[in-house]
This record gives C-alpha cells, sequence and structure tokens, in this order.
C-alpha cells in the first residue's frame, strides 16, 4: 500500500516514456505454515520435518524506482520497472521488485506476450529462499482497442 510520493517523467515522447519516482509505503507479508525439511548427514532417516509457524510482518518502507514503457515499431510493446523497497521499520532489511514484458500483435487481435518478475526480501523466514521468479509466454487475445 502506498501512502505517498512523487514521481517525474525523465523522458515523455509519443513511443517511450521513463519515470522515476519515490516515496513512502506499508507493506504486510504473510507467510502460511509451512513444513520445513533439512537433511540428515547419517541415515535413516533422509530427513527431519519440523513445522513451521504462520508469520504475518508489518513494516513501514521507503520507495525508490523507475519505469520504462516503449512502443517499438507498431507492434511490439515493451514494459520495465524496478523497485527499491528499503524497510524503515527494520533497518537493514530491503525487499526489491522486477518486472519486464513484451507483447507482439501478430494480427489485428492475436498477439504473444513473454514476461519475467522476480521478487527478492532480504529477509526471508527460515528455511524459505529470498527469491521468487516467474517467467511465462503464452498467445494474447485483445479485443476492442487495446494496448496497440
Amino acid at each position: 500500500m502506498c501512502l505517498g510520493g512523487l514521481g517525474y517523467h525523465a523522458i515523455k515522447r509519443p513511443n517511450t516514456t521513463f519515470d522515476v519516482f519515490g516515496g513512502g509505503s506499508f507493506d504486510q507479508e504473510y507467510f502460511a505454515a509451512y513444513n520445513l525439511v533439512t537433511p540428515n548427514p547419517t541415515p535413516p532417516p533422509p530427513t527431519i520435518s519440523t513445522a513451521q509457524p504462520a508469520v504475518t510482518r508489518k513494516s513501514g518502507e521507503a520507495v525508490v524506482g523507475e519505469e520504462l514503457n516503449a512502443k517499438i515499431g507498431g507492434r511490439t510493446t515493451f514494459t520495465e520497472r524496478f523497485s527499491l523497497y528499503p524497510n524503515v521499520s527494520d533497518l537493514g532489511n530491503y525487499r526489491t521488485e522486477f518486472d519486464i514484458n513484451a507483447a507482439t500483435k501478430l494480427k489485428t487481435w492475436p498477439g504473444w506476450q513473454i514476461s519475467y518478475s522476480d521478487v527478492y526480501i532480504t529477509d526471508p523466514p527460515t528455511g524459505l529462499k529470498g527469491n521468487d521468479q516467474v517467467l511465462s509466454t503464452g498467445l494474447r487475445l485483445t479485443f476492442g482497442k487495446g494496448a496497440f
């Protein structure tokens, strides 16, 4: 949830915009209960499972970032956004979000899209990784005018 901030169009052209922004936000993270599996050096058993409770964290954050939107030719759009959230409630911790997307119009209504997203936190709960990454691609159907 964004509490407020400022932004600036560093580049604003008909086919390209590049924005920088900063401000403050409130973050509430939910981590469901899970089983932590750790290797045991002497078999058997091969694993020891420890139940980890659900965790909810709330914190204030600063936010700084940038966003690029570009139309390449008449058929392709490209977007990229990076945000850094330094935690002001727990100094030294932060999270980042990076998203990139490209979409190409194949004909009047079908298109192809590819997206990549990476979310990183410096202090994940015990046994969890700090990165979530997603790569997806697929066909895109546009009804009406659409973004192109």
